[in-house]
C-alpha cells in the first residue's frame, strides 16, 4: 500500500520531479525524527504544505499509510475562501488530540519561517 502511494505521488509530479524528491526527503527526515506526536505533526504539515503549493493537496490523504496505529488524517473540503485544512487525529486512552493544518493554495508564497506553530484543537 505505501509503495502504491509513493508511486502515485511520483506520477502526480512527473513534470515536477523536484517536488517528488522533496517528498522523499521529507519522508526520510521523518523516519529520523521518530514517531512522537510533535514529529508526526511537523511531517504532515511539511508534506501538506508541499502538496498544496504544487497543486495536489488531495495527495495528503494517502500519507495515512505512514502513520502509526491510533493516528489518522482527514482532509476537509475547501471552505468558502478555498482554504483547505488537514485534520490529524491522535487517539489516546485519555482523550483524542486534534491538530488542524492549513493547506496552502497552489502558488501561495512561502512562509517567512520554517517552523509552523501547531496547537491542538480541543
Amino acid at each position: 500500500m505505501a509503495i502504491q502511494y509513493v508511486q502515485e505521488v511520483q506520477a502526480a509530479y512527473a513534470q515536477q520531479p523536484f517536488v517528488y524528491q522533496q517528498f522523499l526527503d521529507l519522508v526520510s527526515v521523518a523516519r529520523g525524527r521518530g514517531r512522537g506526536v510533535n514529529a508526526i505533526v511537523a511531517t504532515v504539515d511539511s508534506i501538506a504544505d508541499l502538496f498544496g503549493r504544487y497543486g495536489h493537496p488531495d495527495l495528503i490523504r494517502g500519507f495515512d499509510k505512514f502513520l502509526p496505529t491510533g493516528m489518522r488524517l482527514h482532509l476537509a473540503e475547501p471552505a468558502g475562501d478555498g482554504e483547505r485544512v488537514v485534520v490529524l487525529i491522535v487517539a489516546s486512552q485519555a482523550a483524542d488530540e486534534i491538530f488542524e493544518i492549513v493547506v496552502p493554495q497552489p502558488g501561495a508564497p512561502l512562509p517567512s519561517t520554517n517552523q509552523a506553530v501547531l496547537l491542538p484543537v480541543h
